[in-house]
C-alpha cells in the first residue's frame, strides 16, 4: 500500500529545513560600490583603510569597488557607521550592490575625457 502523503510533488516553495532558501538568494559575493563623504580627515582616513582591509579597490577618491558577500558587507557597514558616528561633523557612507560584475563593467564608463581648451590670448 502507497503512503499518499510521500506521492504529492514536492512544493518549491518549501524548503527542506528552516532557511535553507535564504541560502539559496543570494549564491556568492555581489559586485558593490562604496562611496563616503566624510568632512573629517581622521575619518575619512579611517574609513579608506577600513575599505581597503575588505579588498575594495579604490577607482575615485573616497569611492571603492569590490565584490562582498551578504555578511562582509553589512559588517563593513556596521564598522563604518560607528566610525562615522565618532567623526567630527559625521557623513555620509554608501554602499550600493549592483549586482553581476558584467552587468557592473556595462554601467562603468572609463573614458579620459576630453582635452580642457587652450587659454584665449590676452587682447
Amino acid at each position: 500500500m502507497e503512503n499518499p502523503v510521500n506521492d504529492r510533488p514536492r512544493k518549491p516553495w518549501k524548503a527542506e529545513r528552516p532557511g535553507a532558501a535564504l541560502g539559496r538568494s543570494e549564491p556568492g559575493p555581489a559586485h558593490l560600490l562604496a562611496i563616503f563623504d566624510v568632512s573629517d580627515d581622521r575619518a575619512r582616513r579611517k574609513l579608506t583603510e577600513l575599505c581597503k582591509d575588505y579588498g575594495l579597490t579604490r577607482f575615485q577618491w573616497s569611492a571603492f569597488e569590490g565584490q562582498l558577500t551578504r555578511n562582509r558587507r553589512e559588517e563593513l557597514f556596521d564598522r563604518g557607521k560607528r566610525l562615522l558616528d565618532d567623526a567630527v561633523g559625521g557623513g555620509r557612507f554608501f554602499i550600493v550592490g549592483i549586482g553581476a560584475r558584467e552587468q557592473a563593467e556595462s554601467l562603468r564608463l572609463d573614458t579620459p575625457g576630453r582635452p580642457a581648451p587652450a587659454p584665449k590670448e590676452g587682447p
